[in-house]
């Protein structure tokens, strides 16, 4: 956490959080305390969290979802 607060250059850096509530118990977890430090520390207009109740470890998955992170992490008006 140090390294990130001292670093200016992550003073604008987007974040996009996705993972798939049947990806497991781990990575679910691991999201919601993920979500909790975002919450805390980041700031609201850089950063978006979803935790899809459908998803799962999977490139049917991912490739549903990646339109959507690019358009958001871009700020990119894609169209699907």
């Amino acid at each position: 956490m140090n390294a990130s607060a001292n670093n200016p250059q992550l003073d604008n850096t987007r974040i996009y959080l996705l993972t798939g509530a049947r990806e497991g118990e781990e990575m679910t977890e691991g999201f919601v305390e993920m979500e909790k430090i975002l919450k805390i520390r980041g700031k609201r207009h850089l950063w978006q969290a979803k935790l899809d109740d459908e998803g799962n470890h999977s490139e049917t998955f991912w490739r549903r979802e990646f339109p959507y992170a690019i358009d958001w992490l871009f700020d990119a008006g894609c169209q699907q």
